[in-house]
């Protein structure tokens, strides 16, 4: 009889071991988008627009869980400040596993070109708050124009990496883009976010950090965020509008946040049809000159527009391709033609592997193209 009992509460213990191991499976399946704003102005509206929304607090920061599109997705209140967003974003990666994160919201605008409700996309963002100083004797004054910027120092695979500001994702950057054309209360362009503890209105302050390290906008999280994401691996993206701009004379507005999120929504949901998009993904029929071509290298979609893998696609034209690492490009000898793709513009890196949207192929090579569901055809 105790044997018997004992054998039940293993079989009762195996099975909710079971049970709990497929829970973590399916979690694992569905890592979310994490998309981040530090105050209640910059997130009340993505949380209105989650699907069935869990709201969980670990400590002093607040998460809501839930879906956008039928994408997973968790909105992260950080709180304002390096030090809270830098706690958030690693309760959010512990404890939630996304796949990428989006940082947004609020900003003072550095570039004197940028106005009150331009967006900046963060093709990089740095903290622009650590400095060191030569020594002055007492009595000689302070100037932080003269301050000296340091870089930030990550420990990766037992190295210590110096990094000069985070690099945002290349694919998160492009489906950012994909819907600019959706913002109606300003532009949308690239630039550098900077972020340090500090609200700057000095225009020679703001003048140097725009000249010295080409920051566009000024904020309190991106940068931190980045650097905890680059530690983990995790594809990350700086989105911040301006509310404000010193050098345009331009008060503050709180509906920037609102607007702001507005974008926002537009990009998780071009997010949401490019993960679909992707799942569809190995049906994607490759042909070349009449013959199909299998490819090592999967295609995908973003927005509707196919990008092939570069090496594979131009070697099967017959040509040659050369990586140059320095300058993010390749170089493509096609017969007489010279066609360089860099992977900032014209190309799409992706797990190291340099891709190029089809159009942009055919357009390169003179070849003519069809594209049908999912079936790709490059003749000549």
């Amino acid at each position: 009889m105790i044997k018997k009992y004992f054998f039940l509460v293993f079989a009762l213990f195996f099975f909710i071991a079971l049970g709990g191991a497929n829970a973590v499976a399916a979690d694992i399946d569905a890592r979310p988008l994490v998309v981040q704003g530090a105050m209640d102005l910059e997130i009340q509206e993505l949380v209105k627009a989650l699907d069935n929304p869990k709201e969980i607090t670990f400590g002093s920061w607040t998460f809501w869980q839930g879906t956008i599109d039928n994408l997973p997705v968790v909105v992260s209140r950080t709180e304002v400040g390096i030090t809270n967003a830098a706690a958030a974003t690693l309760l959010a990666i512990e404890k939630f596993h996304p796949w990428a994160i989006i940082n947004q919201g609020t900003s003072g605008g550095h570039d004197p070109s940028l106005h009150r409700f331009d967006i900046v996309l963060g093709e990089k963002a740095i903290n622009y708050g650590k400095f060191k100083s030569n020594h002055r004797d007492y009595g000689q004054g302070t100037n932080p124009l003269e301050w000296i910027p340091e870089d930030v120092k990550l420990n990766l695979d037992g190295k210590r990496i110096s990094f000069h500001g985070f690099e945002g994702d290349q694919e998160l950057l492009k489906i950012a883009e994909s819907v600019a054309s959706s913002y109606q209360y300003g532009r949308v362009v690239r630039g550098v976010i900077g972020t340090a503890d500090e609200w700057n209105r000095e225009l020679d302050r703001i003048k140097w950090a725009h000249e010295r390290l080409g920051t566009s906008v000024e904020e309190m999280e991106t940068a931190s965020a980045a650097q905890v994401a680059r530690a983990y691996n995790i594809p990350f993206l700086g989105i911040r509008i301006l509310s404000n701009s010193e050098p345009q004379n331009e008060n503050w507005d709180p509906k920037a946040g609102a607007y702001c999120q507005e974008y926002v929504l537009q990009v998780i949901k071009a997010i949401a049809k490019t993960k679909n998009l992707q799942d569809l993904t190995p049906n994607f029929k490759v042909f070349i000159d009449g013959s199909e071509v299998n490819l090592k290298h999967t295609p995908f979609a973003i927005n509707d527009v196919v990008y092939l893998p570069v090496r594979e696609v131009f070697t099967r034209m017959g040509g040659t391709v050369a990586w140059d690492n320095e300058q993010r490009l390749a170089w493509v000898k096609l017969k007489d033609k010279d066609i360089v793709i860099k992977a900032t513009s014209e190309g799409l890196l992706r797990d190291s592997i340099l891709y190029m949207p089809v159009p942009m192929i055919a357009q390169s090579t003179d070849y003519h193209l069809i594209l049908n569901d999912y079936e790709v055809r490059l003749y000549r």
